[in-house]
């Protein structure tokens, strides 16, 4: 073999590994480029078309002497028969509130919003039994309560739109209109308490629709909530 093909020979050689590491790095930037895909797609969100504007803040508060506390968390005992909770919501989550009657108190921060006048109050509620079952229920209405299952008995009540001063009872289905509001919920202790092993979390949301919710689960999907847990202190 003479030189000058020598020559051609090495030249195309060198070539053909000039060629193989591009393909290569091509491949790598290709296989990147899918990789930060893979990555856009997971972070994107489950809803994509599902949009909040929900302004409404919330927050658990607790009455007492110097005023309204917002709670981050609630001791009580659990007690077959006796209340284990009652808990008001306000559209805030200022950490102390006025004492004066909730009447004046509610619609002062209710009146901050505007264009609200469709929305509603919810609560979700879950646990955790000794078995290792976990309960929880979105509850939207007095029926949703779950008094069938002898764990905790739920109430809610309309505080706002009672005379000041009167006396009233939790609310029932056929009692609802168009503007009320679940403003307190009361827990209590059932005939089977003691096979509730967890700390009750509990949270509060404000929704306007069905879209508000996820269609499978019936959880609800929004950022107006607050959550606190309830803890067992006996």
């Amino acid at each position: 073999m003479n030189k000058n093909v020598k020559l051609l020979v090495t030249i195309f050689t060198i070539f053909l590994l000039l060629l193989g590491c591009s393909n290569k790095n091509g491949d790598d930037k290709v296989k990147d480029k899918k990789d930060e895909e893979k990555e856009i797609i997971k972070e994107a969100p489950i809803y994509p078309g599902y949009n909040d504007d929900n302004p409404i803040k919330l927050g658990f508060y607790k009455y007492t002497s110097t005023g309204r506390n917002l709670l981050t968390e609630y001791n009580s005992p659990w007690i077959n028969g006796k209340d284990i909770a009652v808990l008001t919501v306000f559209p805030t989550n200022d950490k102390v509130i006025s004492s004066n009657y909730i009447q004046h108190t509610w619609k002062e921060y209710w009146d901050k919003y505007s264009d609200i006048d469709n929305y509603k109050i919810g609560y979700f509620i879950r646990f955790q039994l000794t078995n290792g079952d976990i309960i929880e229920k979105t509850i939207l209405k007095p029926s949703d309560a779950m008094h069938d299952l002898h764990y905790i008995y739920i109430y809610l009540y309309d505080d706002i739109h009672q005379a000041i001063g009167a006396w009233y009872s939790h609310l029932e289905d056929e009692n609802i209109k168009d503007n009320t509001l679940f403003t307190s919920i009361k827990i209590y202790a059932a005939e089977e308490i003691e096979k509730v092993a967890s700390p009750i979390e509990l949270m509060v949301f404000t929704y306007d629709g069905n879209g508000d919710f996820d269609y499978d689960t019936n959880m609800y999907l929004g950022r107006s909530s607050y959550t606190i847990n309830v803890n067992k202190s006996n």
